[in-house]
């Protein structure tokens, strides 16, 4: 209990230090766990700087993991988009727990498995990020909840075929905007629409 007491007296980083040691699953652990989000949220927002920022959030994520907290899963979202600048190939590796996180729990993953293929395009594994996308829209298209990641999907498809794809890929994606326009005249509004076009217009 004094590293509570002390950690309400320090701020920042010190504080987050005096807490860290304490042990997790006791009652204890979880006071600790609490006040280390509110420490850490206190200071995102006071902190601007990009390197620290991200070193908070992975912080936060591994403390959040640690002492069991509810908003652990958010967390390690938030540091896998952090991720994502600084290192994404190790970010890859921090999408793929949530992937399996949330289907251990039956949550949707889409969205998670949109992020993991936007990191491939980005890494340029793009014949793999290709296959996670195509892979993804024809799951959503089987539902018909033609959501908003449905249409990013097929817009960050469609560019990748432009950049890398064969004559093939890009045949068959002329044809494939021509069934994206019949399932929703107007490609997912924008700004899917606009992208899509382009891509269109590149591939014509």
């Amino acid at each position: 209990l004094w590293r509570l007491d002390l950690a309400e007296l320090l701020s920042d980083f010190e504080a987050l230090a005096v807490l860290d040691p304490i042990t997790p699953n006791t009652r204890e652990g979880v006071l600790a766990g609490e006040l280390y989000e509110q420490i850490v949220l206190g200071m995102l927002d006071r902190y601007t700087d990009g390197q620290v920022r991200r070193g908070l959030g992975i912080r936060m994520r591994d403390a959040a993991e640690r002492f069991d907290l509810a908003g652990a899963q958010m967390w390690t979202k938030r540091a896998a988009m952090n991720e994502i600048e600084l290192d994404p190939q190790s970010a890859i590796a921090s999408i793929d727990q949530l992937i399996v996180d949330a289907r251990a729990q039956n949550q949707p993953t889409a969205e998670l498995e949109l992020m993991r293929a936007q990191t491939l395009a980005g890494l340029g594994q793009t014949r793999t990020a290709f296959e996670a996308l195509s892979a993804l829209s024809t799951r959503i298209d089987t539902t018909g909840n033609h959501t908003s990641t449905y249409w990013q999907a097929w817009a960050l498809m469609l560019e990748t075929i432009v950049d890398a794809g064969s004559q093939g890929d890009k045949a068959d994606a002329v044809r494939h905007i021509a069934r994206l326009e019949l399932i929703d005249p107007n490609l997912g509004g924008s700004p899917w629409r606009q992208r899509i076009i382009a891509a269109r217009q590149t591939l014509h």
